[in-house]
């Protein structure tokens, strides 16, 4: 079938989600990437103005601010061309992402602290305008907002450390025609601290990069801007992909939170076991059942590796990582689990 139309999201939005589809319109969208980039923008949108649009009686009147709002973000990332979505009504801005960008300056303050607010849920749609504001003197005040979310979210004492010392680390680089994992490998190496890039994401290469005394955290923050990238405190390493992959809450378009032995809490003393002990390696198109094979020996936690993805090679570079963060690098971005069976951790393929 053909990509669903922007309006058929929008009308999914308001009855709940992706949970609405048909099953010929779900099995699209697991295939389709641009349908994927394409919902998790218009559930960004809704998130966002959750608390800004007015409460109406009845499902067109709530219907109508969605719309607008996707029109508004879809337009401004290119994702539709604009013969896609009837133009808005004109009115008032209203939304805090438009308003923090273009209003006034009383009013972009006030839009601010609703942004901060919102918390990670508006970062899809703040990172998804950042491509209009290169070069632009809005840049700056976007990216400290986009910064001072991820900092505020960060609860886990461990993720804030990760992203202070992004903040605090300055470096000096200078790279041309530069592959991006050489370029993080670089910094990973100044720094010392763990970057991750997705291993489902080709970031190409860096034309060109020059930078001296410079943060961390600008340096990613300029490298994201240039290659559509963004980064956070994932898995215990600060991990670099896709903003939709990164933020979007669906299921079927973000990366999971955590392995399922954890959300279900099994295996309490194998957790302690994988929590305690730490993990450095540097594999280089490893099978995962080797590394499984290691993982047992440095932990005497008895490590399997499904028949599935046994054979597939795998790379990874941590250094000092708890072992159950150095699982869920091995597992969850590219779409594996691992579970808890007598005692056993089992890595493992769902859609097997």
């Amino acid at each position: 079938m053909s990509c669903l139309a922007p309006e058929r999201f929008v009308d999914l939005l308001d009855r709940g989600g992706l949970d609405a589809v048909s099953a010929e319109e779900e099995a699209h969208v697991q295939e389709c990437e641009t349908c994927r980039d394409r919902w998790a923008t218009i559930a960004a949108a809704g998130e966002v103005l959750t608390e800004a649009r007015p409460m109406r009686v009845g499902r067109v009147f709530r219907l109508v601010p969605l719309l607008a709002a996707a029109a508004i973000l879809l337009t401004i990332v290119g994702i539709i061309s604009a013969n896609k979505i009837a133009p808005p009504v004109k009115s008032p801005m209203t939304d805090p992402l438009t308003l923090f960008l273009q209003g006034t300056p009383d009013e972009a303050k006030s839009a601010r602290a609703a942004l901060l607010k919102a918390g990670r849920s508006a970062l899809p749609g703040l990172v998804a305008v950042r491509p209009k504001w290169k070069g632009s003197a809005r840049l700056p005040e976007l990216q400290n907002l986009i910064w001072a979310i991820k900092r505020d979210a960060a609860q886990d004492p461990a993720a804030a450390s990760l992203l202070d010392k992004l903040d605090t680390v300055k470096i000096d680089l200078q790279f041309e025609k530069t592959e991006v994992v050489y370029v993080l490998a670089f910094i990973r190496s100044l720094s010392g601290q763990n970057l991750v890039l997705d291993p489902r994401i080709d970031a190409g290469t860096v034309d060109f990069l020059s930078l001296k005394d410079s943060t961390v955290r600008s340096v990613l923050e300029i490298l994201c801007a240039v290659k559509e990238l963004d980064f956070d405190v994932k898995y215990g390493v600060v991990f670099l992909s896709k903003p939709t992959r990164l933020w979007s809450t669906d299921h079927a378009v973000g990366l999971p939170a955590a392995n399922l032995w954890r959300t279900r809490n099994e295996g309490a003393a194998v957790g302690d076991k994988l929590r305690s002990v730490r993990l450095t390696v540097d594999i280089q198109n490893s099978p995962m059942s080797a590394i499984a094979g290691y993982i047992q020996e440095i932990s005497s936690v008895k490590v399997v590796a499904s028949p599935g993805i046994a054979d597939i090679q795998i790379v990874m570079k941590v250094q000092d990582l708890p072992l159950d963060h150095a699982i869920e690098l091995l597992t969850l971005p590219y779409g594996w689990d691992a579970r808890i069976d007598d005692g056993s951790v089992v890595l493992f393929d769902p859609k097997q």
